[in-house]
């Protein structure tokens, strides 16, 4: 590649964003997690601070683009999406209750320690 190629392909590179799209349910839902786990204490949940400043830049993306965070009836929008996204049981239509996400590889790890 020529240096100058090189040299516009970093810059486009350096420039480019991430661009996650979520529904409305996923978005609603997914906003009232992060609230709930900032409130706590997060650097019990996260062991590297380096992942502070892009859950709260997600977080405050999210509050931007859901105005019904404000709504008088919150509650009932957010349990309704909930409800919308759990999983259903094939064979009977019901939910299926909780249960641990399969892909959450890191849940029985220590706090600090790495897979």
């Amino acid at each position: 590649m020529r240096p100058s190629l090189a040299r516009e392909y970093v810059l486009i590179v350096e420039n480019e964003q991430i661009i996650i799209k979520l529904t409305p349910d996923e978005a609603l839902v997914l906003s009232d997690w992060l609230e709930r786990v900032q409130m706590t204490d997060l650097s019990r949940l996260v062991d590297d601070e380096a992942v502070w400043a892009p859950i709260h830049r997600l977080a405050g993306t999210l509050d931007k683009s859901l105005p019904g965070i404000f709504a008088a009836d919150y509650a009932e929008r957010l349990d309704a999406a909930r409800h919308r996204l759990r999983p259903r049981s094939e064979a009977s239509g019901e939910e299926s209750g909780s249960r641990p996400c399969p892909v959450n590889r890191h849940s029985t790890l220590e706090p600090g320690r790495t897979p």
